[in-house]
Order: structure tokens, then sequence, then C-alpha cells
């Protein structure tokens, strides 16, 4: 093992310990990189418990759960080393990449189970093998950051390893941006069906470009660490990082209220024709009803409001997102 230059603190009894270590993590509480994980994991447990439910808003709950212990096994490896053996504290790093692995892909598959209910590509075959890969493949490099860490004897040997992390997860949301728009493009002749895709481009677009750009960064400053002015950009970017849950509770929320007010406005159409079923305009209204987008599971579906008969596309979204 190598030598590292850790300063250890006397401790004199258990009660001195145990009191040392309380004072160290609560200060570490200050530093936004431990407090902002835990906040947006409330945040997100709170409005899923209201408002939330199925799949997406169940996956952004686990997400941030993974994220919120992650960053706590940080703060504790922080926090340990001061006081105990650095060689048993530093196989907290097993753990802690693992949460983090969870996290971070989290992210991109909520993203991907999203956009599947509206992009046509994503619901093929072949991208649920790319999005197990990923899953598998980061899992591997995770492991890889630990070993290098635990070698290395402290947490930056590690972090130059992180850009073969980061980097396919940026890549694969830049992709996701290339879908969405070339699907709001294809379905710009089917009015209905565009406004439900322009309401995932507008909210979906901007935090898919956020994400993405916070990946690249992270994998691009953690490569190159050495220079001063890299390493306050990567302070910065982390910080940034931890409030990537807030960004994508948001998103769920944005969609939500912006659903509901057409939901409303269908169920007012659908009572001005409900005395005349065979209506052309009442069954363009039902096949083409947004009850695929509450399967989205963005909020909860009333049955009387829009019944849905045929559309396959629509039946796909239906049934796709609560199997």
């Amino acid at each position: 093992m190598f030598d590292a230059n850790i300063e250890e603190k006397q401790i004199n009894n258990g009660f001195d310990v145990f009191m040392n270590v309380t004072t160290t993590t609560l200060n570490n509480v200050n530093n936004t990189q431990y407090f902002l994980p835990g906040l947006t994991f409330f945040f997100v447990w709170y409005t899923y418990y209201v408002v939330g439910e199925g799949k997406v808003w169940k996956y952004l709950l686990y997400t941030t759960l993974f994220g919120f212990i992650a960053s706590s096994l940080t703060n504790m490896f922080n926090t340990f080393k001061i006081f105990f053996s650095l060689d048993y504290v530093l196989q907290i790093k097993w753990i802690e990449n693992i949460f983090w692995h969870l996290n971070e892909y989290g992210y991109v598959y909520i993203t991907f189970i999203k956009l599947r209910t509206v992009v046509e590509e994503l619901r093929k075959k072949q991208w649920n093998y790319v999005m197990n890969i990923l899953f598998i493949y980061n899992f591997i490099v995770r492991l890889f950051i630990s070993l290098v860490t635990i070698v290395g004897r402290t947490a930056k040997a590690g972090s130059h390893f992180q850009m073969l992390s980061f980097l396919p997860l940026s890549f694969i949301e830049f992709i996701f941006m290339c879908l969405i728009v070339k699907a709001f493009i294809k379905q710009s002749e089917n009015q209905m069906t565009k406004d439900l895709i322009s309401t995932m481009l507008n909210s979906t677009l901007t935090r898919m470009f956020i994400v993405g750009l916070i990946y690249f960064l992270v994998s691009v400053v953690g490569f190159y660490y050495s220079p001063p002015i890299l390493k306050g950009i990567k302070q910065v970017v982390f910080r940034a990082k931890s409030s990537l849950g807030l960004i994508f509770l948001l998103d769920l929320l944005y969609i939500h209220i912006d659903l509901k007010k057409k939901v409303t406005t269908q169920q007012n159409l659908l009572n001005v024709y409900s005395r005349n079923p065979e209506s052309t305009l009442y069954n363009s209204i039902s096949i083409q009803s947004p009850k695929f987008m509450m399967d989205n599971n963005m909020m909860t579906y009333d049955p009387r409001i829009s019944p849905i008969r045929g559309n396959g596309s629509v039946v796909f979204f239906e049934n796709s997102l609560n199997s």
C-alpha cells in the first residue's frame, strides 16, 4: 500500500470518539455537497406522497434516495478517515460507488422510460439492450474507481477515471435529445399527438441538455484535475450535479400540470358531445386521449374521463408503463 499524509486525531475514550465524529459529520452537512442530496430526496419524497404515482415518480424517488445514501457515505468516509485507520475506512468506497452508479444511471433511465412513450424509436428491443449494457458497464467502471481509490489510498486517485463513467451517460442523453426533436417533427401532422410530444419537448429537452452538459463537464474536469481553475470548476459542477433531482422534480410537475389542463379541456369537450357518441369529433377526442400520458405516471387517471377506442400506439402507451 502507498503512504498517505493523513492527519489522525488522538482520542482518549469512546465518548470522545462519538462526540468528535458527530461534530465533524454535522459540520460537513454545511457543505452543499452533502446537504443538497438529502434536501432533494425530502422534496421528491413529499411530492411523490402528495401527487406522484407510477413508475416515473417511483424511479425518481429511488434515484434521489440512492444519491442521498451515496453522499452520506462520502461524508462518512471524509469523517472516519480522520479518526480511524484508513485501511478500514477506504472499504466504504465500494458501497459508496455502487450507490453513485445507481443514482447517476437512474437519471438517464428515467429519461428513457419517459421518452419511449412518445418516441417510437426507443420502443425497439435494441434500446433495452443498450440500456442494460450501459448499466453493466457503468457498474464495472464504478467498481474499478473504488479499486483505484483504495490502492491509491485517497479519493482523488479515482477521480481521474470518472470520465469513463460520465461520458457515455452524457452521450446517451444527447442521443435522446435528437430523438425527441425527430419525433416532434415526424408527428407534426397529428395535432393531438404533436401537442403531447410538444409537452415532453418543452419540459424535457432543456432538462436533458442540463443533465448531459453536467455529466460531460464532470467527465472532463475529472480527467484533467490538476490545474487549480479546473478544481474550482469541478466543485461548481458537482454542486450542480447534486441538484439534478430537483430539476427532474420540476420537470415532472410541469408535465403533471400541463396534462391536467389538457384532460380538463377534453373533459369539457366530451361533456358537450357525449350525447352523440357516433360523432366524428367525439371519436377523435376519445382515440387521441391524453390517457396514455396519464399512464406515463405523471398524474392519476380517471377512466370516466375518456374511453380509449382503438389507436394501437396509444394502447401501447397505456400498457407499456404499467407492466
